[in-house]
């Protein structure tokens, strides 16, 4: 478990780790099947944020569960009412400079929901977007308009990659924060962490901030061994600034009911949502990390491979059906943007899709795309590229 952690501070932080000479930055998207047999000696974790970056959203779920099994006390809690998330941060986020929200870095639900609200936040005053995977040496994305592969570890995942071009597309200023060094002790990352946050990000001149970091990173508890403070506790204390705070993991969907808590199985959402009580923050009751507040998201429901979250956007589906699958293969179907592809000298080696299907026996989900034009790849279980169209999506 140790070098698991280790694993994810160094990609995200400043993407030095290197598998088999291999730059992970740089790495290829695998077929369902070759992600097994790659990465199994880098455990549960390291596979499940590589299902999820090919679209294998329920599998990323059951992988990085696999030796997890957490029981819940049977408590008795009461939610006085939940509100629109939308609606709710939509007004609070007017009266704050920092909002800050975290992510299960397997859970691309979570990127797809901070992604929905950028325009809103941007009109509400908001100039700039700090992101624990982004990597700070990216210093083009901004004059180049779209993310590649060194722009960070998780953000090979394509809905992250969205994230990103949406910022773009609504003049957020997009930057990292991870500072991580070899060496580095958990205490001292969440310190510069913060130390970076202020420093790409001018209170006094108006500035105000959208963070989304990993899991504890926003907690707003001090019931850390090794860190002491997270860093946004770290940021409390450095700028004055209260950041307001959104877990979106504590509730969040699991794939084993017996990991799912219990007030999430008990108040079935159909859109995201958020619980308050009548006197003072709603509190967890099953954990000691506290956060400002909570976000239910829906539990996902599948059509042809496919969660229903990820249809809600303005979307139109693309089906590759002109190559014929063999029904024991495994194909990748990649949809990268033209004008990003023509850009890159007609290579692909350091884009990343606007979105991906993992093709397999008994499954073969649609792309889901925006009206525009596409180059689309097919690459087999081999790594061997069978199949190349250009394909424009129409209203």
């Amino acid at each position: 478990m140790k070098f698991v952690i280790l694993l994810a501070i160094f990609i995200t932080g400043i993407g030095e780790f290197k598998y088999q000479g291999m730059s992970l930055l740089e790495k290829d998207f695998l077929t369902y099947g070759s992600i097994f047999k790659k990465y199994s000696n880098l455990g549960q974790q390291f596979i499940a944020w590589e299902l999820n970056h090919i679209g294998e959203y329920e599998s990323a779920l059951k992988e990085f569960e696999e030796n997890t099994k957490r029981g819940y006390d049977d408590k008795q809690v009461v939610v006085d009412r939940f509100v629109d998330a939308i609606e709710f941060i939509d007004s609070i986020s007017k009266c704050n400079q920092a909002i800050f929200f975290n992510e299960a870095h397997h859970v691309s639900q979570h990127r797809m929901f901070v992604k929905t609200i950028l325009p809103m936040l941007k009109a509400n005053g908001y100039s700039h977007i700090g992101l624990e995977s982004f990597s700070p040496s990216d210093t083009n994305i901004t004059e180049r308009g779209y993310p590649i592969k060194s722009s960070g570890f998780y953000i090979h995942d394509p809905v992250f990659s969205e994230l990103l071009r949406t910022a773009l597309s609504n003049d957020l200023i997009i930057f990292g924060y991870d500072g991580g060094v070899r060496g580095q002790s958990p205490k001292d990352r969440e310190i510069v962490q913060a130390q970076n946050i202020l420093k790409n990000v001018n209170f006094d001149y108006g500035d105000k901030v959208i963070i989304l970091g990993g899991f504890d990173h926003i907690r707003e508890d001090t019931f850390f061994s090794s860190w002491e403070k997270s860093m946004a506790g770290r940021f409390k204390e450095f700028s004055g600034i209260n950041p307001v705070t959104f877990d979106q993991v504590q509730f969040a969907e699991r794939f084993n009911l017996y990991n799912t808590n219990p007030l999430y199985k008990k108040y079935d959402k159909k859109r995201s949502m958020i619980p308050l009580v009548e006197n003072g923050l709603f509190v967890n009751p099953y954990s000691k990390k506290s956060f400002d507040y909570y976000l239910f998201h829906p539990k996902s429901i599948y059509t042809s491979g496919v969660p229903k979250w990820k249809r809600m956007s303005t979307k139109r589906e693309l089906k590759i059906v002109e190559y014929s699958y063999g029904s024991s293969e495994e194909y990748i179907v990649k949809a990268y943007y033209l004008s990003e592809y023509l850009e890159q000298n007609c290579t692909t080696t350091h884009l990343i899709p606007a979105d991906i299907s993992s093709v397999r026996e008994g499954l073969n989900p649609p792309l889901i795309l925006r009206p525009g034009k596409y180059y689309i790849e097919i690459v087999d279980g081999n790594g061997e590229l069978v199949f190349t169209k250009t394909m424009e999506v129409k209203i």
